[in-house]
């Protein structure tokens, strides 16, 4: 009996010490690779639009996304609005600079975020455009997210 004891003595004694290092390192590499900092970065938004280019900047405290009317038909852009995932406050743009947006061409939209995260953050939100087809009095929307890291 006392040899069945010393077996599992060691075999417990030499697993648990392999199973902490497997611990220690695990520890260590979450550490260093945050997965925050590798974040991917995507944008979609659903059709007829196409998010071509983007960024989130805190120096200014804007989304800034160039939006491409990929559809048949001239669209006039009454609002763009980004619902913030995290965070307190949800971005709108009530005027754009560019509200009517030809079949085929794009324009850059600046959506402002007040309360901002701090640059590195991820930044995660719903997109919202609402819009009316050329010529037609009926307002419709479509939406989209984007994902980013916040830069300075």
């Amino acid at each position: 009996m006392r040899r069945k004891g010393q077996a599992a003595m060691e075999f417990l004694m030499t697993y648990g010490w392999a199973i902490l290092a497997a611990i220690v390192v695990i520890g260590v590499l979450a550490i260093y690779l945050n997965p925050n900092r590798i974040t991917p970065s995507a944008t979609f938004i659903n059709p007829p639009f196409n998010a071509k280019n983007w960024n989130v900047d805190n120096s200014d405290g804007a989304v800034n996304l160039e939006i491409a009317n990929n559809g048949a038909e001239d669209v006039d852009i009454s609002a763009i609005g980004i619902a913030v995932d995290e965070g307190a406050t949800s971005c709108t743009t009530l005027n754009p600079t560019t509200t009517l947006l030809g079949a085929g061409n794009s324009a850059v939209y600046s959506v402002l975020c007040p309360g901002m995260a701090a640059s590195g953050s991820t930044f995660r939100g719903d997109i919202t455009i609402t819009f009316a087809e050329s010529g037609s009095a009926l307002s419709s929307s479509r939406s989209g997210q984007i994902v980013d890291t916040i830069i300075a």
